[in-house]
């Protein structure tokens, strides 16, 4: 545990147990065992103090607070101890829908598929009626029911389609109690809907970069912590949607610019000579750079994770969408763009480039391998089987062969 977190209604933070473990140690040991033996604790252990955050400048109800618990360490230990028993059943009590606080799993999954649905229902032409709204509504209240979890309507966003008239689609937003969208919604703080002008789309990211350096322009920052600033702070805002969006050149330009002018800028108008560009600036400290982000390289890298994750994880959820989607009888190496592919799989087709020069076959049983076409060999840059020449002859004597048949394997 972080020794130095908020303390809980017992007023002791980890600090305070990991100083002196050598006096509370047993104690604290004995009692944990003892309420995980008998299955219950005092009742005072999970007593927890909220401290509600505000998620913007003037909050004005419940909903604009982010509820933070501040719990007892000894709970916390109680509760670690059950997650780690729990760890290794949990992937088979919660479902393969819930991407989330599992081990092994992504919440950007999630994002992806609904991203994907979002964009083929984009396409449909059938109108919404009166008595789908409320039949819908019902499932949603049965699941409640079944569930014990109350759906957050003020978080939930409607989309109809263009043949719906708007005072039509207004009229059922009414009776459904949630917000209606006329464009691009939001998804775990995604873009759900990705039109033509992706510099408009993706423009929020500038804004949010921006105002997060005008919070800063009327405080003196040293180089270092100007440094800081940019690695810890504004580097990380767009990192989550460029994990699956591929964003246009001009949108990364412009944030670099903006940081280029942070960097060297001085006053509360960031003005100043701009000695070097940022291209210089993202280059390793030993080549005379301060190893800042390389944007393009680093939006390239995280949606080719995403790209290695449909590769290597089959059968998750999200990989059996976009296999039945867009490469049905193919590998995702050997894939086409398809169709009217959405935003996502544009963006994921678009780096199969860095997984293919990357990438090499582990053969096991060679089942799964097309030697002539497919990366397998070492010391080749294409790792293909190119023709009968000499120097291919050495390159698969150099491949490694396993003691005993196992299935291939891509790494």
């Amino acid at each position: 545990m972080h020794p130095d977190k908020s303390p809980g209604p017992d007023g002791f933070n980890s600090a305070f147990f990991q100083n002196f473990w050598a006096i509370c140690g047993d104690d604290i040991f004995y009692a944990a065992t003892s309420w995980l033996e008998c299955g219950f604790f005092p009742p005072t252990i999970n007593d927890t103090n909220i401290c509600l955050i505000p998620k913007g400048v003037n909050p004005i109800s419940m909903k604009d607070f982010r509820p933070i618990s501040l719990c007892n360490v000894v709970y916390k230990i109680v509760l670690k101890a059950l997650a780690n028993r729990l760890k290794v059943l949990l992937d088979k009590c919660v479902s393969e829908e819930q991407s989330a606080f599992v081990e092994g799993r992504s919440i950007l999954n999630n994002a992806m598929i609904a991203t994907e649905i979002i964009h083929t229902l984009e396409k449909k032409d059938e109108r919404a009626n009166l008595t789908e709204v409320r039949y819908l509504m019902s499932l949603l209240d049965t699941y409640a029911a079944a569930a014990g979890e109350e759906i957050n309507l003020t978080k939930s966003e409607v989309l109809f389609s263009h043949n719906l008239s708007l005072p039509a689609q207004e009229d059922l937003a009414n009776i459904m109690g949630v917000r209606h969208v006329l464009g691009t919604g939001k998804y775990l703080g995604l873009s759900s809907m990705i039109g033509r002008s992706k510099k408009a789309i993706f423009s929020f990211i500038k804004n949010h970069i921006w105002n997060r350096i005008n919070s800063w322009k009327g405080r003196s920052l040293s180089r270092a912590g100007k440094k800081i600033m940019i690695k810890s702070v504004l580097q990380a805002i767009p990192t989550c949607i460029m994990s699956i969006f591929i964003l246009p050149d001009v949108v990364v330009n412009e944030i670099e610019k903006m940081l280029n002018s942070f960097w060297w800028g001085g006053g509360s108008n960031n003005k100043g000579i701009r000695w070097k560009a940022w291209d210089k600036l993202t280059c390793p400290k030993a080549d005379g750079g301060l190893g800042f982000r390389d944007f393009k390289a680093f939006n390239f890298a995280m949606v080719a994770k995403q790209g290695w994750f449909l590769m290597t994880n089959p059968n998750v959820l999200v990989s059996r969408i976009f296999k039945a989607r867009y490469f049905l009888r193919s590998s995702f190496l050997d894939s086409k763009l398809g169709y009217n592919p959405s935003f996502v799989w544009r963006s994921i087709w678009k780096v199969r480039e860095v997984l293919t020069l990357e990438c090499r076959w582990r053969i096991g049983d060679g089942r799964n391998i097309r030697v002539m076409n497919e990366p397998w060999l070492r010391g080749s840059r294409e790792g293909c089987l190119m023709g009968p020449q000499n120097q291919v002859v050495r390159d698969i004597l150099q491949v490694p062969l396993t003691k005993e048949a196992a299935e291939d394997r891509m790494v």
